[in-house]
């Protein structure tokens, strides 16, 4: 799977954690850390915001992006 990567991105992934995992960073560096517990009246969702150039024809789902970058070895090594 080729993915284009996006200059940055930020958001939160929603788990089955009572916590907010966030998720942040720049080219192929990226960090994750639980930062506060949901608040009651928050909607639990994932959202991640990419900014870079030509993501109006990146087609992924989330979860094939947190697959990609965070579970294959090559990325991780």
């Amino acid at each position: 799977m080729q993915f284009l990567l996006p200059l940055s991105l930020k958001g939160n992934i929603k788990q089955n954690k009572p916590l907010r995992l966030v998720m942040q960073g720049v080219g192929t560096r990226f960090e994750q850390f639980y930062d506060r517990p949901w608040q009651a009246e928050e909607v639990q969702h994932t959202s991640l915001v990419f900014i870079g150039r030509d993501l109006k024809s990146l087609d992924i789902s989330v979860n094939q992006f947190i697959t990609y970058f965070f579970l294959t070895p090559h990325f991780l090594s």
